[in-house]
């Protein structure tokens, strides 16, 4: 089984596992770890730590809110230390995928997986519609052409 780790500047992390089970329910095997103003790095070490402990998992998939802060450089050593991976960018999407698969995919897949989702969420609404309404007049325009 893996963990799920989701560490962010502030309460986002909170925030998002709190949204999470409006939509899913209750998972085990999640922590939210919230790295606030003024707190030191070897709290935030702490916390992390603390957490694998508590969800005693094989291996953790660390999610983080921002690629090069303090949340991410502190769990990327982790990396060495367990069998463990960080993705950077917690969203929804990639959060609602993954979390019913902690029990039944590898850390490798649920990487990929949280990658994924998190890319294909990430809709820029207008530009889709764009592209579906010149579709649209493409197929008219070929059919009245017939």
């Amino acid at each position: 089984m893996t963990g799920l780790l989701l560490i962010s500047h502030g309460p986002f992390a909170k925030a998002a596992l709190e949204s999470s089970k409006v939509l899913l329910g209750d998972y085990g095997h999640v922590k939210a770890i919230c790295f606030e103003v003024g707190e030191s790095t070897n709290q935030l070490e702490a916390d992390i730590q603390q957490a694998e402990q508590d969800l005693n998992a094989d291996s953790f998939l660390v999610m983080v809110d921002v690629l090069g802060g303090t949340p991410f450089n502190v769990s990327s050593l982790q990396i060495a230390k367990d069998k463990c991976n960080v993705i950077t960018g917690i969203n929804m999407p990639a959060l609602l995928e993954v979390l019913p698969l902690l029990e039944t995919k590898s850390l490798e897949e649920l990487s990929g997986i949280a990658v994924e989702a998190g890319k294909e969420g990430i809709v820029d609404v207008a530009q889709s519609l764009n592209k579906t309404n010149q579709t649209r007049k493409r197929g008219r325009r070929n059919v009245e052409n017939r």
